[in-house]
């Protein structure tokens, strides 16, 4: 796929999502079958867990199974007031570096949509914005 196919792809996902965790895992996946390996994790403003040291995202870090591993952060912001950070752990046998920090503002963007949307609907619960990889 092309960059603007997988954009697209991503927007799609994002928009036809009930759930923020149903559509980091949908776009995690799709990630993966592009670039190699994929995490995505989302973490909320009011969490106070260091999203940096979590078992998933060090463990994917420290994997040798990819020669590149990459670590992306995209804010989520929510009518101008942050909500939370999107963490983007890429493993790839090429470094895609500009691509990869493009997806990630991308996914950031539309994952903070999301969660615009679940909010204003009443059903945003924390599990709704995590995605464990």
């Amino acid at each position: 796929m092309s960059e603007r196919e997988i954009l697209s792809e991503i927007s799609r996902i994002a928009r036809n999502a009930r759930k923020t965790a149903d559509a980091a895992q949908e776009i995690e996946a799709r990630l993966a079958v592009e670039i190699g390996g994929a995490m995505i994790r989302l973490r909320l403003q009011n969490e106070g867990v260091n999203a940096f040291l979590d078992g998933p995202t060090s463990r994917f870090m420290e994997s040798r199974e990819f020669p590149f591993r990459g670590l992306y952060v995209a804010p989520l912001a929510i009518r101008g007031r942050e909500a939370g950070t999107l963490i983007a752990c890429f493993g790839s046998w090429g470094a895609r570096g500009e691509f990869l920090e493009r997806a990630t503002a991308h996914i950031g963007e539309q994952l903070a949509d999301l969660l615009a949307r679940t909010q204003s609907r009443g059903s945003m619960k924390g599990e709704d914005a995590k995605c464990a990889g």
